[in-house]
């Protein structure tokens, strides 16, 4: 008697703390996995509300209902873990109307049974002083067939929390541990049951540490706040890289377009976020405010990111996590340097370049209207020729705009649109001896803009070509990995000067190019992610190297 007087009294506590919590959960329908947990804890308060009607009513099984109470209770319960499974793995997609009518079938046919006079195909119930409610259920020829539905119903829901465990992240395989345990302690007690291990069913009464864990990780471990599987599927969805860092620094879980952007042979979840970025500020969970710009090596190439940080703490002020959202801005600061050095140079020339060219033809403009200076003839051919540079240079200009806003690439087959822009400019300049020497045909991706460039380093080599006999030798190199374009002249060779502004990629007051050409070169070159080197020792020599992109991957319809 003691015992039943101690069952029950932990009976009354289990129903008290399912009932709170089902309170609780009803009040917070719209967070994920709180109407599951409403269904489990409903099944669960009739469970142990049955037993209580058992202690009150007597050794009768059915008395008060009891039986059937007990049985709705059990299939509700079961129904439930089911329903928190796979909503709490990110399945809900498959609760469905449909779903919960099939659920409904079995509780239904139970119940139905044990109401009617087919109650002995469930269970027989016979006196037995022995036991703990004075009677004994015999199991009827479908008793077997729910028992294992109802454990089926179990089983999917706890191997679906299993195997999110098993993907999870550190941060919430607590929370998924906290789940299965609460879930496990009812289910190896009714296990044990069945099986004859214990004589008394204590299933109703070990749902009171499934009410108390599931309780404490709502309230300390916010098991409702975040679906694990909701919130990685709309960190994955950004583009973003979005890094959870613990307290320490410490990375503890990061969304799909890090693991892209950073691939490495090293497991990311576990290190520290000063292995990704060079601001050590950022794993401190004291400082808030980071850098604006931060800089990170990504596939042996720097990058720059903007970083949003924020640390979330609980009521305590404890740290609960360090959230990183970074922003590549890379291209976004090199196209705002762009514009500026284009601007610069636009400056430059219109103050320097475009004012002599304008003066030369005013000039000559003016000799040809009082006829005191050269030849009309002479004057003419000097207008004509500085105009169309001011033409060209206005082209060039207009290019490079282009070319600073573009994000297009086109498949460029090397040799034979090299030999093209030759051709042309043998009849341009009959004077300049032109060679080539292409090993192979090949293909590379670059900028629309990349046949301009060619050609202006070609029409370079040759126009400022000031030697007795003026040779270009364009010649091209193919491996596995690269294709290289040179372009080489036996001129005076380009100043020292106007090169150092090219490879420090800024221009000043005092040191500045003479045009438009190399620097639409230089950029062709950037935007292609190619690199490009001179060499001046009795001539000049440009060497362009752009990645090779083998036949094979070319399309039968190359953009030219």
């Amino acid at each position: 008697m003691a015992i039943l007087v101690g069952v029950t009294a932990l009976n009354v506590i289990t129903l008290i703390l399912s009932l709170v919590f089902l309170s609780y959960c009803l009040n917070r329908l719209a967070q994920r996995g709180a109407t599951s947990l409403v269904i489990m804890f409903v099944g669960v308060a009739l469970w142990v509300g049955s037993d209580l009607i058992q202690f009150f009513s007597g050794p009768e099984p059915q008395a008060w209902g009891g039986m059937t109470i007990r049985l709705i209770g059990v299939e509700v319960t079961v129904i439930g873990i089911l329903l928190l499974g796979l909503e709490y793995t990110g399945r809900d997609r498959y609760i469905t109307r449909g779903l919960l009518a099939v659920l409904a079938v079995q509780p239904l046919v139970v119940v139905g049974l044990s109401l009617s006079p087919y109650q002995y195909l469930l269970f027989e119930a016979q006196p037995a002083a022995e036991t703990l409610w004075g009677y004994e259920l015999l199991p009827g020829p479908l008793w077997i067939g729910h028992v294992l539905y109802s454990y089926g119903l179990v089983y999917l829901g706890l191997g679906m929390l299993a195997h999110m465990m098993w993907k999870a992240e550190y941060g919430y395989r607590i929370q998924i541990f906290a789940i299965l345990f609460a879930i496990l302690v009812p289910f190896v007690a009714n296990i044990a049951f069945n099986t004859n291990l214990v004589a008394v069913d204590l299933t109703p009464v070990s749902f009171l540490a499934t009410a108390i864990i599931l309780m404490y990780a709502t309230f300390r471990m916010r098991l409702m706040d975040a679906i694990p599987i909701a919130r990685q599927t709309v960190l994955d969805e950004m583009e973003d890289l979005v890094f959870l860092l613990d307290e320490r620094g410490i990375v503890a879980q990061v969304n799909r377009p890090v693991q892209e952007r950073f691939t490495q042979s090293t497991p990311i979840v576990g290190t520290h976020i000063s292995s990704y970025f060079a601001d050590g500020s950022l794993g401190d969970a004291t400082i808030e405010h980071v850098a604006e710009n931060v800089s990170s090596t990504v596939d042996k190439e720097h990058r720059r990111f903007t970083i949003n940080k924020s640390v979330l703490r609980d009521y305590r002020g404890n740290v609960l996590a360090q959230v990183l959202v970074c922003r590549d801005v890379t291209e976004q600061l090199r196209r705002e340097e762009q514009l500026k050095l284009l601007k610069d140079v636009q400056s430059r020339f219109l103050r320097h370049n475009l004012r002599n060219e304008l003066n030369t033809i005013l000039a000559h403009a003016d000799l040809m209207r009082t006829e005191a200076g050269p030849p009309r003839e002479e004057s003419y051919e000097i207008i004509a020729k500085t105009t169309d540079r001011l033409v060209e240079w206005g082209e060039k200009a207009r290019t490079i705009e282009q070319l600073v806003d573009t994000t297009e690439r086109v498949q460029y087959r090397t040799s034979e649109e090299i030999e093209t822009i030759v051709s042309e400019m043998r009849e341009t300049y009959p004077g300049v001896e032109f060679t080539t020497a292409f090993t192979t045909d090949a293909w590379i991706i670059t900028v629309p803009q990349i046949s301009d460039a060619i050609e202006n380093l070609i029409d370079n080599a040759a126009r400022y070509n000031t030697h007795e006999n003026p040779q270009v030798r364009i010649t091209t190199a193919v491996t596995d990995e690269a294709v290289t374009i040179t372009v080489e002249d036996n001129g005076p060779g380009i100043s020292k000067e106007e090169l150092s502004v090219i490879e420090r990629g800024t221009e000043t007051q005092l040191e500045h190019s003479s045009g438009f050409g190399l620097w639409l070169v230089h950029w062709v070159v950037e935007k292609s992610g190619g690199d490009i080197s001179f060499n001046i020792n009795g001539g000049t020599t440009v060497t362009l190297r752009f990645d090779h992109l083998s036949t094979s991957q070319s399309s039968d319809n190359p953009l030219p």
